[in-house]
């Protein structure tokens, strides 16, 4: 029979994005089955506590409960890489890529994938810049910013 090994986790969640609120409730749910299976999981708030300053080493692996900048974006993997510490998810380069649509979009181009008709607009375009690329990707459109996950800012 396999000995069960309890791990110490830091279960990263909250944050200063707009989607703090999400990530409280996945972290919160990732910490109560950790514990529930024997391991110690404590919350880290990237918002409360300075991650860069985290003596990693009292941790086996992080779980990335965090969503938007300074969580899916690359900064966070990139001091749990510079501090050795494993964790969930891609890496801060891949990270980086998936977090920018745009940039997912021309590497997905760049490589013959198939994707929707697409342009990227700057908050200062002015209204014939808009009307121009309303025109040129046709209806029905998706608006939603580039850097920006959970659904929020579609319109």
């Amino acid at each position: 029979m396999l000995e069960h090994k309890t791990w110490r986790v830091a279960v990263l969640a909250g944050g200063d994005s707009d989607e703090r609120t999400i990530s409280l409730q996945s972290g919160a749910a990732v910490q109560q089955a950790l514990t529930a299976r024997g391991h110690l999981a404590l919350h880290l708030d990237p918002s409360v506590v300075d991650l860069a300053g985290v003596d990693w080493r009292q941790f086996d692996v992080a779980f990335l409960a965090l969503h938007g900048q300074f969580g899916e974006d690359g900064q966070v993997q990139q001091i749990l890489d510079e501090a050795g510490i494993p964790f969930t998810g891609s890496n801060a380069a891949a990270s980086r890529l998936a977090f920018s649509k745009s940039a997912a979009k021309e590497r997905f181009l760049q490589f013959g994938v198939p994707t929707p008709a697409y342009s990227l607009l700057h908050y200062t375009d002015d209204a014939s810049r808009i009307r121009s690329v309303t025109e040129e990707v046709g209806y029905p459109l998706v608006v939603k910013p580039d850097c920006q996950g959970s659904s929020l800012g579609i319109s």
